[in-house]
C-alpha cells in the first residue's frame, strides 16, 4: 500500500479542482454555442429582409393597365405598353376582358429586382391561367417602373425556357424577323444574340432574300445573306418556338 504524503494530496486535490472548473466551463460554452444559427456567431450581422414591396411599386402601372382593359385607350393617359392589350380587348366585355390578360411579377434578369409582366391568357381554367405572348414587361429603375419591351400581334414576343426572349415579327410578305433577346442584367435593355430577317432582294424584283446577324439592325450591307430555302429559314423560327415557356398568370379580375 502506498501512503502519499499531506503536500501530495493537497496538490492532488487542488488538481482535482481546476480540472472540474475547466470542464464545467467548457460545458457552458458549448451549451450557449448551440443556441446559436449554424455558421453564424454573435458579431456576425443577421441577413436583412427584403425592404421593397415589389408589388407596390408597380401598383400604379397595374392599375394603369387594368383601366386600358377595361374601358380601352384614354388619350389624356399614358398608353405606352399597352398597343398588344387594346387589340385583345377592344371587342370584348369587361369581365371577359379582365380575364383574357393577365400579369406577374418575377425576376427575369437576376438581378434580384422581378420584372413586372404583362401578358394574354391562353389558358383560364379554374386553377391556373397561364400565357405565353408577352403584352409589355416593365422593370425598376429607382423604384419606378420603366418600360422595356412591348409587343402586339405584328410584333410578338414571348419567354423561352432558357430565359431568352424571343421575338417574331412582320411588316408584309416580304418583310419578316425573329430572333432571340436576353434582358440586359438591370432589366431595362433587350441585348441581341440572333437575328434573321428577310428583305427584297433588290427594289421591283418581287424576290426575297434570307439574312442572319448578331445585332438586330434591318441592315443587308451589314448581315450574312443565307443561301438556304425559305422552308429551312422558317424551320430556325420553328425551333425557336418549341422552347417557348408559359407563366402562371394573375388575371386582371382578381386584381383590387
Amino acid at each position: 500500500m502506498i501512503i502519499l504524503k499531506p503536500k501530495i494530496i493537497k496538490l492532488v486535490n487542488n488538481m482535482k479542482k481546476i480540472y472540474f472548473t475547466i470542464t464545467a466551463l467548457l460545458v457552458t460554452l458549448c451549451l450557449a454555442g448551440c443556441s446559436l444559427p449554424v455558421n453564424i456567431t454573435p458579431d456576425q450581422p443577421q441577413p436583412d429582409e427584403p425592404s421593397a414591396d415589389y408589388a407596390a411599386l408597380y401598383d400604379g402601372t397595374l392599375r394603369r393597365v387594368r383601366e386600358v382593359v377595361i374601358d380601352g385607350f384614354d388619350t389624356t393617359q399614358n398608353t405606352d405598353g399597352c398597343t398588344g392589350i387594346q387589340e385583345i380587348t377592344t371587342s370584348l366585355e369587361p369581365d371577359e376582358a379582365l380575364n383574357s390578360i393577365g400579369y406577374s411579377i418575377q425576376d427575369l434578369s437576376g438581378d434580384g429586382v422581378p420584372e413586372l409582366i404583362i401578358a394574354s391568357i391562353e389558358d383560364n381554367g379554374d386553377l391556373i391561367r397561364y400565357g405565353s405572348q408577352l403584352l409589355s414587361v416593365y422593370t425598376l429603375a429607382g423604384d419606378v417602373p420603366v418600360l422595356t419591351l412591348e409587343g402586339w400581334a405584328r410584333n410578338r414576343y414571348s419567354l423561352l425556357e432558357n430565359g431568352d426572349i424571343f421575338h417574331s415579327g412582320s411588316g408584309g410578305a416580304m418583310y419578316t424577323a425573329f430572333g432571340t433577346y436576353r434582358l440586359s442584367h438591370d432589366g431595362t435593355a433587350l441585348d441581341c444574340r440572333e437575328f434573321y430577317f428577310t428583305d427584297e432582294t433588290f427594289e421591283g424584283s418581287g424576290e426575297v432574300s434570307l439574312y442572319y446577324s448578331t445585332t438586330d439592325e434591318w441592315n443587308t450591307d451589314t448581315a450574312e445573306e443565307l443561301h438556304i430555302t425559305s422552308d429551312e429559314f422558317f424551320a430556325i423560327r420553328d425551333d425557336m418556338e418549341l422552347n417557348v415557356q408559359y407563366i402562371d398568370l394573375i388575371p386582371f379580375s382578381e386584381f383590387r
